[in-house]
């Protein structure tokens, strides 16, 4: 499952035509693989708010692919922000 994370997470860096967002998924990237989960959860609420991921089904998408990893390896807890 880490693979397909990492797989999509590049993916996504790919297609970015922002440079400085594809550094953000990059970065998101790095995170995940080298398990800094606090690092990683601060980045990605920071992330979350950005407008690039306000459109479309963006947010869903990171949901799907890449947060639910968190949630079968109870890394994190859901919390009302």
């Amino acid at each position: 499952m880490t693979t397909e994370v990492s797989r999509w997470l590049s993916k996504k860096e790919a297609e970015e035509g922002n440079p400085i967002a594809a550094s953000e998924w990059s970065s998101l990237d790095h995170l995940f693989a080298q398990r800094l989960y606090h690092q990683l959860t601060i980045k990605l609420l920071e992330f979350c708010k950005t407008p690039a991921l306000q459109h479309g089904r963006e947010l869903v998408e990171l949901y799907e692919h890449f947060l639910k990893e968190f949630e079968m390896r109870s890394v994190i807890t859901p919390k009302t922000y």
